[in-house]
């Protein structure tokens, strides 16, 4: 039996797939939720990359993660050839480890 953290991984690649492909969509700029601009896109991923984890969570009766846990997976993602993936690894870890996921 396949472990629960690929299996959520999988759904999360392939939700922030498809928010990668509105790229061109979001070019504008947008503000982060310490009021600083960036980005539209980098923005809307991170909002959704965090809702879909505490949707997770919640399902799990676990509290939610704040945008700071999204943010500091996402920048031990930063670099990697397959960011996008390990974006989504690492969101899985935060919904199913009781620990930090560790890059």
């Amino acid at each position: 039996m396949r472990s629960p953290i690929p299996r959520l991984a999988d759904a999360f690649f392939m939700g922030l797939e498809e928010q990668c492909k509105l790229r061109k969509e979001r070019k504008g700029y947008a503000h982060d939720e310490n009021g600083k601009s960036e980005l539209e896109w980098i923005t809307r991923e991170r909002e959704f990359m965090l809702q879909q984890v505490n949707i997770e969570r919640a399902r799990l009766f676990k509290p939610a993660k704040m945008m700071a846990d999204i943010r500091r997976v996402e920048i031990m993602a930063q670099g990697h050839i397959d960011y996008t993936r390990k974006f989504a690894i690492y969101c899985a870890e935060l919904v199913l480890l009781d620990k930090e996921p560790q890059p």
